[in-house]
């Protein structure tokens, strides 16, 4: 009989080579809890919730439970396709009654704490991934992925999506090119923009626990925090909805009808946006009066420390 840990280790990293952190402490919760069990032994309805209580004492919530579930449904579920398994048990997810029609995924900020956030760390790939995020009001992960290749300078355009890339229920528009994006990232190799050591960034979770606590801002501010100030920003500078919803990839204004789709041709095309985004960035990465520049700071630092 085919185990469980086997099975979901083994199925889920030849589906996914390369597998997220977050990704790999959900596989390591089915090994702890199923241990030696077999894959028969999860059509146990008692078993399953016991799993359920055994994730919950960890101190998951809700949301957090029924992906670490999903995670081990898929494997198996590849697992029976491949004839692994002869037969899949059914995964019960846990009941969300949480109302998350008003939830946002990162808490308000002001423009002072964005221009904080944006010096909280000097590091390259931190200035360079917030630049995309204000320039372009992306979701992270569109931001962590773009590559210059996905830029088109000729045209002043930024293809969210990268060609041959199914679009989903997040919709990644295709929208204006900022002057200040533009010109951080003219002179760029092809390939990835947001780079560590020459790789490709995941999460940039510690980078931003850094930067938020030099910041002095609260724990709940993330990235998204920046996506959600871009879309007040908007409004507040007289970007109509639709163009605003255009520019997030919201609705029906981000999802263009197929004579629609020759809209970036069009020279004032999500213009509004755009305009309003480089101000922002302008804002944002202007220094501060009585600010040191980036290299002023870093000999200050040292002349502290060896004073010391």
């Amino acid at each position: 009989m085919a185990k469980v840990r086997h099975v979901v280790i083994v199925q889920w990293l030849s589906a996914r080579p390369v597998v997220g952190e977050i990704r790999k402490i959900l596989i390591r919760y089915w090994n702890e809890f199923w241990k030696s069990a077999t894959v028969a032994d999860v059509r146990n309805l008692n078993k399953q919730e016991e799993f359920q209580q055994h994730l919950f004492a960890k101190g998951l919530n809700v949301g957090s439970v029924n992906s670490t579930l999903e995670v081990g449904a898929a494997a198996i579920n590849r697992a029976w396709k491949r004839g692994v398994i002869s037969n899949v048990p059914f995964i019960h997810k846990v009941k969300d009654d949480r109302d998350t029609s008003d939830t946002k995924k990162g808490a308000d900020i002001t423009l002072d704490d964005l221009r904080a956030l944006y010096r909280g760390s000097e590091v390259e790939h931190w200035h360079d991934l917030l630049t995309i995020l204000i320039g372009t009001a992306c979701r992270p992960g569109a931001a962590r992925e773009l590559t210059k290749e996905q830029i088109d300078f000729a045209n002043g355009l930024v293809y969210l999506n990268k060609k041959g890339r199914r679009q989903t229920g997040k919709n990644r528009p295709t929208v204006k090119l900022p002057p200040t994006m533009a010109a951080r990232f003219r002179d760029r190799p092809d390939g990835v923009l947001v780079l560590w050591r020459g790789q490709a960034t995941e999460k940039n979770e510690r980078l931003m626990r850094i930067a938020r606590k030099r910041a002095g801002l609260r724990e709940d501010v993330n990235l998204y925090s920046i996506r959600h100030f871009c879309a007040r920003w908007m409004r507040q500078n007289g970007v109509d909805p639709w163009s605003c919803a255009a520019q997030l990839g919201h609705g029906a204004g981000g999802r263009l009808t197929m004579t629609e789709r020759y809209a970036t041709a069009d020279p004032l095309y999500l213009q509004a946006p755009c305009n309003a985004l480089e101000t922002l960035l302008q804002a944002v990465v202007a220094p501060i009066a009585g600010e040191k520049a980036p290299l002023e700071r870093a000999v200050f630092r040292r002349q502290h420390i060896l004073s010391f």
